[in-house]
């Protein structure tokens, strides 16, 4: 007998809701240490970041994003078929299409987000260095015909958003290759502050922060600017060290032995 799995749920005010319903309500920013793979991670890490917080605010670019995943897998299956010789490639017709028209949609969207943290960084006495470069993987009917071959003979799509990757710049420099663990650090404090401004300004609601044990990972400078950004926040604090606690005037603590 197979393992059961309990279906996990999601309920309103006691009221079951599908997933895609829920998302939104909630405005939620994770800082933890371990988003520091957000600049010394894989593309995969980045791509997340902005999908994450594009579906929060935007229902269209939660369901291009599904069709697209989708669509993807199931022409990845036909490239494998092609390859095997057990289809043609007009097979892939349908799928070209799809592909095309929700992965240009996730793009244009992803783009604007990528401009618009920008624009705040350039804001910012603290962060005006910082420059986030969108290294996109155009998908088009042009480019899906200059990688045919390539991709039957790999057996999956070499083009498209899932292909996208984001280049975090301290003036010329690549932080991921010659960022220290501080500036990388710091990097990520300030892509963390652009999701907070763009979940408030397109979704019209606070966000509540989650700060899981980040104090010890930042200098001075940057606690101040992350106590600033808490200021009117519902905010969610866990810490090992209690000292971090005196950063706060009003708090209620939970001890956890």
């Amino acid at each position: 007998m197979g393992k059961v799995v309990n279906k996990r749920k999601y309920i309103v005010d006691g009221v079951s809701r599908r997933r895609k319903d829920i998302l939104g309500i909630l405005p939620l920013v994770l800082f933890r240490p371990e988003d520091i793979d957000l600049i010394s991670g894989s593309p995969d890490m980045r791509r997340k970041f902005l999908d994450r917080l594009m579906i929060q605010v935007d229902r269209a670019y939660e369901h291009g994003l599904s069709t697209y995943e989708q669509a993807l897998r199931r022409r990845n299956k036909i490239l494998d078929a092609v390859k095997a010789g057990a289809t043609s490639r007009y097979s892939l017709t349908f799928w070209d299409g799809l592909l095309i028209k929700h992965g240009q949609m996730i793009q244009d969207k992803r783009r604007e987000l990528v401009e618009y943290i920008n624009s705040l960084f350039e804001k910012s006495e603290l962060f005006k260095d910082l420059k986030i470069i969108y290294d996109v993987s155009v998908i088009s009917e042009s480019r899906l015909a200059q990688y045919a071959d390539a991709e039957v003979a790999v057996g999956y799509t070499l083009v498209g958003p899932h292909k996208d990757d984001l280049i975090i710049k301290e003036g010329t420099r690549n932080l991921s290759i010659y960022g220290s663990r501080g500036e990388q650090r710091m990097a990520v404090l300030a892509m963390k502050m652009g999701e907070i401004y763009y979940l408030e300004e397109k979704g019209k609601k606070k966000a509540t922060l989650l700060l899981d044990d980040i104090f010890s990972e930042l200098d001075e400078e940057h606690k101040k600017e992350v106590l600033r950004v808490m200021a009117g926040r519902q905010v969610i604090v866990t810490t090992a060290d209690e000292a971090d606690l005196s950063l706060f005037k009003k708090t209620k603590i939970i001890k956890l032995n």
